[in-house]
Parts: C-alpha cells; sequence; structure tokens
C-alpha cells in the first residue's frame, strides 16, 4: 500500500519528536564571574562530592528592594565570600566562580555522618539562591524580629523560594551530577549550609525550602540531622 506524501511528512515529523526531537534540560547559565582575588585554584587531589545550598538576600538593607542580583554580588564582594552559582527570582542562573575554582561559601563546620571531614570548599560546589527565609531562619542572624514582621507583611511573595528558582536549581543539580559522578542525589550529597555549619551559625537554605521539588523528599530527615548537629 502506497502511503500519501503528506501523510507520510506527518508521520516523520512524529516519530522524530517523540524519540529526536527530546527537549534538553541543560540549564542556560550566564556568566557573571568575580574577580580571581575571591577563590582559589582547586587542589588537583581535590574530588567534588558534595553540593551545598544555600540562600542570600539585601533584605537586611534594603528590605523594599532585596533581590538586585548586583548588589548581592557586591555583598559577597565585600564578606571576602563566593559561591559558585546564583539563581535568581526569575530562575536566571549566574556562574560567579568556574567550578575548576574553589569558592569561598561553605566555611568552618563538620559533618554528622562523616566526622573525619574538616573542611568542605575544595571539594564541594556552591548554589546561592535570592531567598528571605522563615523567621526562624533569619531572626536574629540576618535581622531583627521587627522588621522581619515588617516585611512579611509588606511582602509575602518575598518569603521563601520561587518555582523558577527550584525549576533552575533542579536541571543545574542535574547538570553538575552529570559531570560530576561522586555527587550522589542524597541527602548526604546535596546539603544546605546548616547542614555543614550548623543552624547557630547558618540557617540557609532553611525552613521554607522544598527538597522534593529537587528530589529528596525526606526533608524532615535532613533537618533532624541537622539539628542533632547543633
Amino acid at each position: 500500500m502506497r502511503i500519501p506524501r503528506q501523510a507520510l511528512l506527518f508521520l516523520i515529523s512524529v516519530a522524530f519528536i517523540a524519540f529526536g526531537a527530546a527537549p534538553t534540560t541543560q540549564p542556560k547559565i550566564i556568566d557573571r564571574l568575580m574577580p580571581m582575588t575571591h577563590s582559589r585554584p582547586r587542589p588537583t587531589t581535590a574530588t567534588i562530592d558534595t553540593i551545598v545550598l544555600h540562600f542570600s538576600s539585601d533584605c537586611s538593607q534594603h528590605p523594599d528592594h532585596p533581590y538586585d542580583v548586583a548588589k548581592q554580588i557586591q555583598i559577597y564582594l565585600k564578606a571576602q565570600v563566593s559561591t559558585h552559582y546564583l539563581i535568581d527570582r526569575e530562575g536566571n542562573i549566574f556562574r560567579l566562580v568556574d567550578e575548576k575554582r574553589t569558592a569561598w561559601h561553605a566555611g568552618n563546620g563538620s559533618l554528622p555522618w562523616d566526622p573525619s571531614r574538616k573542611s568542605m570548599n575544595n571539594t564541594s560546589i556552591g548554589i546561592e539562591m535570592l531567598a528571605i527565609g522563615s523567621k526562624a531562619d533569619m531572626v536574629p542572624l540576618f535581622m531583627s524580629a521587627t522588621k522581619y514582621d515588617d516585611l512579611a507583611k509588606k511582602h509575602p511573595e518575598w518569603i521563601g523560594f520561587t518555582d523558577p528558582e527550584y525549576s533552575s536549581l533542579k536541571r543545574l543539580i542535574a547538570d553538575i551530577e552529570s559531570r560530576h559522578p561522586e555527587i550522589k542525589h542524597d541527602n548526604h550529597h546535596i546539603i544546605g549550609h546548616e547542614d555543614w555549619a550548623g543552624r547557630k551559625r547558618r540557617t540557609d537554605p532553611g525552613q521554607t525550602f522544598d527538597w522534593a521539588k529537587i528530589g529528596l523528599p525526606d526533608h524532615a530527615a535532613a533537618m533532624k540531622r541537622t539539628a542533632e548537629h547543633q
């Protein structure tokens, strides 16, 4: 039986869509590299096996405009810290430090499941997301209770993380994992800053972060580890 040309072209296009044109999940990354003075070459012997998640904002100094990317980078520069990636509220991913270099994002800490580990920066990739945490996350480390209440009342939509942030984070993590097989997709290899530093020093990504949206639904268990680490 001879198939009409138009029908044949239709079948070919359907097959192409189904099997050959799956949408790419590779994230679009915008280079916004920080000065080399705010990172160092990663040791050649270091194996990248951990992703550390953070939140940050300018809510303390500019509560009416806390999510300006340029100002946030200036805060990092002034504080002598850095991160490999920054995700803004619209889901844009900025590369601030090349993965070949060690960013200064984790500081001092320890892991209850790996007490022998004495440092984190050399073997990890840091991802910052623009977000403001819960009141317990923010007070008193980052702002006063009064400031937090005022901000949460005026802009409740600024508390927590956006869907575009979660979507970009999920794609970015998958991309990083594809290049660093030692990063397993579990709560021991994808951690919050609070898991490493303890909530007395750092509280991010905090209570409003939904771990299930990046395929790690046992968020309560992750927070339990953090509590035991204090």
